[in-house]
């Protein structure tokens, strides 16, 4: 009944596109988290629903490629600022017009991260495979640029990976500049534990990426023990 009710904000003359739905759903909730009730606080994103759906009904083959391919960029930068915008300004928002808004505010998010200071990490991977890289993202930006890139929330949780709470890992094959997936394991317990994994836009992961991650993991929990066990008293 949720779904049902975000694809009918859409407008109910034609099927919103399932990638539309998507893009918007993981505002709330994604693949990876079952458990996250996917309505929770998107009703007020309603009226921006009903504007996309709008536009993808008047849209030629170009709009339509350049709105599939942004319309998760546009949807986060519509959480965060749409209620800064002035009144009206979705029931006449262009294609264009989201674009430029999310492109000027990923600008100025880069800006300013560009100055924040990184972290230093006690942790290091190296993957067996030789065409596979773990690289651990030890900085805000690194984090963000992560997050943009592969179109998922990475950067909501910079602060755990700050004080040491998590450590994010991209998973990539070497040469490619998109990763495989992204991966947060919780350095809590005496246990490491993966915390989440998502592909691109929060995408479920294969077999062989999962494969990956649990060799990070071990290597991590190998370390772990390690520094506990140097901690000890004698």
């Amino acid at each position: 009944m949720d779904i049902l009710r975000i694809a009918q904000a859409f407008g109910t003359e034609q099927l919103v596109p399932p990638w539309l739905l998507h893009a918007f759903i993981q505002l709330g909730g994604t693949p990876n988290a079952p458990k996250t009730g996917y309505a929770k606080r998107l009703h007020d994103m309603f009226p921006l629903c009903k504007r996309l759906g709008h536009l993808v009904a008047k849209a030629d083959e170009s709009d339509l490629a350049l709105l599939k391919d942004r319309a998760q960029d546009v949807c986060n930068w519509a959480s965060d600022h749409l209620e800064e915008m002035p009144m009206g300004y979705v029931r006449r928002a262009s294609l264009l017009g989201l674009i430029r808004k999310t492109d000027a505010q990923q600008a100025l998010d880069a800006m300013r991260l560009r100055g924040a200071k990184g972290w230093k990490v006690a942790y290091q991977l190296t993957l067996t495979t030789r065409n596979e890289q773990a690289v651990i993202l030890n900085s805000p930006l690194a984090i963000w640029t992560e997050g943009r890139d592969m179109r998922h929330c990475a950067d909501k949780y910079t602060d755990e990976c700050r004080r040491g709470d998590w450590l994010m890992v991209s998973l990539r094959k070497q040469g490619c500049s998109r990763a495989l997936a992204t991966v947060a394991f919780d350095l809590r317990s005496s246990r490491v534990k993966r915390a989440n994994i998502a592909g691109f836009a929060n995408t479920l992961v294969n077999a062989e990426v999962l494969q990956l991650a649990q060799e990070c993991q071990d290597q991590l929990q190998s370390q772990h023990n390690r520094m506990h066990k140097e901690c000890e008293p004698a």
